[in-house]
């Protein structure tokens, strides 16, 4: 069975990488990483917002996703605004091209803001 390619809400093709494969000709990372150190290296590609940042954000249109788990959020309190998702979704619920993506992730130009208990 040949499936046909899949396309946002732009037109902009969906493209997947099998097996993790590398695009670029970077040597790869030394396997003896802490989980502490892939972390921090994730973190220099993110974005951290104030509060008052955030706002601004959403005024601009992106979207809050809120992965608290329920436990977390029943103590803490709900975010006004917020959408609720479980942080073992996130990726296909804002992917244009994922059969269970969600009605606002309609682009790949979406600009989302993850909030958990640690901001």
């Amino acid at each position: 069975m040949t499936r046909e390619p899949r396309t946002d809400r732009t037109g902009q093709f969906c493209t997947r990488q099998s097996g993790g494969a590398r695009t670029d000709d970077t040597p790869p990372e030394p396997r003896q990483r802490s989980i502490d150190d892939l972390l921090a290296r994730a973190r220099t590609h993110l974005d951290r917002f104030t509060p008052r940042q955030a706002a601004r954000e959403l005024a601009d249109g992106a979207l809050l996703v809120d992965v608290r788990t329920d436990l977390v959020c029943r103590a803490e309190g709900e975010t006004p605004g917020s959408l609720v998702m479980d942080r073992n979704v996130v990726e296909w619920r804002l992917d244009p091209c994922s059969t269970w993506h969600i009605e606002e992730a309609d682009d790949h130009s979406l600009r989302s803001i993850a909030m958990c208990s640690q901001g």
